[in-house]
């Protein structure tokens, strides 16, 4: 039985009150079984002393993570059960490796509180009329490269503003919740940078200055041609007298602004989630 079908024979059952059982009952041992898999390396139980430790650790950390994970995926049963109603057999298809996916990345997961943002983003997922199990991974992908404070910081520059008050946020809130300084601060603004999430006025800007750069090379090639043809001719000196070079002025500068992409990530995984108080 494959993950989907364990979750599709829970939400038939949701009329009783122990579908957290249930879904405990029919997905647990899916889950656990690829999750073990995945999560504990042999490599561990070899390791003299400490291995079984280490290993022994890791199987209750998962095991919270997938307790976790069912909790949070309760809570959104019946929106899912509609999504999952609406689709063919080829999507469901595709659906059975994205459930395995999340289920890898809540498992793995080194910050139990983003197995909430993993469920979220599971049900925009399957929201969708076309589902791209690419496009899942992609977003799964990037959720299980940042924490908690990228998250914060995304969030921060997806609202800038608190729309209650109309007040711009203050980032020093970020500051005092995660404890960190400025540095840290420019540190994970430039991570969720590379990650592709934020971008610059550079970023932005960068097309429309190489263009400007461009045409004022040209202006000054075609003067400094002008210049070569007087010295040769000077009656065509009073040509060159009086023609300035308009050179436009760089517009790019280094301030963070929110990505396309960073948008729609937050908008599908963070939405519904806010984490600092709003």
């Amino acid at each position: 039985m494959s993950l989907l079908d364990g979750f599709e024979d829970a939400l038939s059952s949701k009329a009783s009150e122990g579908t957290q059982e249930f879904l405990t009952e029919h997905v647990t041992s899916e889950a656990m079984q690829f999750g073990m898999e995945i999560g504990v390396d042999a490599l561990f139980n070899s390791i003299p002393g400490i291995g079984a430790t280490i290993a022994t650790y890791k199987n209750k950390k998962q095991m919270r993570n997938l307790l976790t994970f069912i909790k949070e995926l309760d809570q959104r049963i019946d929106t899912i059960q509609t999504y999952i109603k609406s689709k063919n057999e080829r999507d469901k298809e595709i659906i059975d490796e994205i459930v395995n996916t999340a289920v890898d990345k809540a498992l793995q997961s080194q910050q139990d509180e983003k197995i909430e943002f993993i469920v979220h983003g599971l049900e925009s997922i399957l929201k969708n009329d076309d589902i791209s199990f690419d496009v899942a991974s992609l977003y799964f992908d990037t959720i299980d490269r940042i924490t908690l404070l990228d998250i914060a910081v995304l969030k921060f520059y997806r609202s800038p503003l608190n729309l209650e008050t109309g007040e711009a946020r203050d980032v020093q809130l970020i500051l005092d919740t995660f404890n960190i300084n400025l540095e840290i601060l420019q540190a994970t603004r430039s991570n969720l940078r590379t990650i592709g999430l934020l971008e610059t006025k550079t970023d932005k800007k960068i097309t429309d200055d190489i263009e400007k750069i461009y045409k004022s090379l040209s202006m000054l090639t075609e003067r400094v041609n002008l210049i070569s043809s007087a010295f040769q001719n000077p009656k065509k000196a009073s040509k060159v007298r009086g023609r300035a070079i308009k050179v436009e002025m760089i517009q790019s500068k280094d301030r963070f602004m929110i990505s396309k992409f960073g948008r729609d990530f937050h908008d599908y995984f963070i939405d519904e989630n806010p984490f600092e108080n709003d």
